[in-house]
């Protein structure tokens, strides 16, 4: 799909290519602000929403890249920081670990940066408005203000500015005379550091809530050897009877087939992680339910965006490995979008994956209709 030059409003592409950052923002974005593409007055502001449970909470505010940070020792212990809040995922005591991070904290940035006691530990961590932290990105930031933004693909930061608000009360004035807000008076702001669980508003509705952002990213620990090849993908979906229809995913020669339940439908679930993987917003996986067996499908970061680390393994002995592969990004969402057009178009039949109300219909018809699937081809 042909990229947008963004200057404000809601970014599409994947935020992948600059987490972490630090982002200063509103709760709250319009329709005005969320459509805002090239205004004068807006640029600089951008709206990202936060994942909260199956929806999102947009926000709208200014992106200041932790590797646009220009003090080198500043920067790695920000890259440290972002490290400690990532752990999240794999810790057990919660409490414990607030005050691992409050420790790191004051040893390395003292009262400038400040963890909110009230939010949460994912990948939009909330701190406090300190004088110090506007003193600290005005002498040391930049913040984006302009993007090449490929809502199938990476949103791609094509022009900075230097970061010139040296207190919340500066920041406010600045925001305020961008912003477009229905209230009267000025809206408040608040200081994140994002690095994961962000996503679309039109992507969000309806989102299957086994859609997991897996804690383990292969690329924070391995790189791709010279000598490895992309592996050739092939997907095929085959109809069958009576509720039951067939994945067939190959790599190579490799192939592995999957059984697909109406009772644990997975196309939905199956259409929103190629979304996900066209958007370059992985690691990712989700499970199929065959009725019994679950396979899981993932894949991982290989640190090339273009190039992604793909394996169906057992669900209940991920050491049993089906297939995996290095395969190309933009290639595995072609042949499953490709796939899905023609299976729905040509081989789905609604009488055989349910044969007590309409919902084989409802399939077919949202499938077909789905604005993501029936777009362009992924360059």
């Amino acid at each position: 799909m042909k990229k947008n030059t963004r200057k404000c409003g809601e970014i599409k592409g994947s935020l992948s290519e600059i987490q972490p950052f630090f982002y200063i923002a509103r709760s709250g974005a319009n329709r005005r602000e969320q459509k805002a593409r090239v205004r004068d007055r807006m640029q600089g502001l951008f709206v990202v929403n936060a994942i909260a449970g199956n929806g999102v909470c947009p926000k709208i505010g200014v992106i200041l890249p932790f590797a646009r940070c220009r003090d080198e020792k500043l920067r790695e212990s920000l890259f440290q920081l972002h490290a400690l809040l990532a752990r999240n995922k794999d810790v057990d005591n919660i409490k414990a670990h607030y005050a691992a991070i409050k420790s790191q904290l004051r040893k390395d940035f003292g009262d400038t940066l400040q963890i909110s006691e009230h939010g949460s530990l994912n990948g939009f961590v909330s701190f406090e408005r300190t004088s110090g932290l506007f003193s600290l990105l005005a002498e040391h930031f930049d913040y984006v203000t302009e993007f090449d933004d490929d809502p199938n693909g990476v949103a791609t930061p094509t022009a900075y500015e230097a970061f010139q608000c040296k207190s919340y009360g500066e920041f406010l004035e600045w925001f305020n005379n961008r912003a477009i807000s229905n209230e009267w008076g000025w809206d408040h702001c608040y200081p994140h550091i994002v690095f994961d669980d962000t996503g679309l508003i039109n992507m969000s509705s309806s989102v299957p809530s086994d859609i997991v952002h897996p804690a383990f990213n292969l690329a924070d620990y391995f790189s791709i050897r010279p000598d490895v090849q992309n592996r050739k993908i092939t997907v095929k979906l085959v109809m069958g009877k009576y509720g039951w229809a067939d994945l067939f995913l190959t790599l190579d020669e490799d192939s592995i087939g999957i059984d697909l339940s109406y009772v644990y439908p997975p196309f939905d679930s199956m259409l929103e992680w190629v979304k996900r993987i066209a958007r370059a917003d992985i690691p990712v996986q989700f499970d199929i339910d065959e009725e019994g067996d679950e396979k899981r499908l993932a894949v991982l970061s290989t640190g090339d965006p273009s190039r992604i680390f793909l394996r169906v393994t057992d669900v209940y002995d991920e050491e049993k490995v089906f297939v995996e592969g290095i395969v190309s990004r933009s290639e595995l969402v072609q042949a499953f979008k490709d796939e899905f057009l023609r299976f729905f178009s040509s081989e789905f039949d609604p009488e055989h994956w349910e044969d007590s109300d309409d919902r084989g219909y409802s399939l077919k018809q949202r499938m077909l209709t789905d604005s993501w699937l029936v777009s362009v081809p992924v360059e």
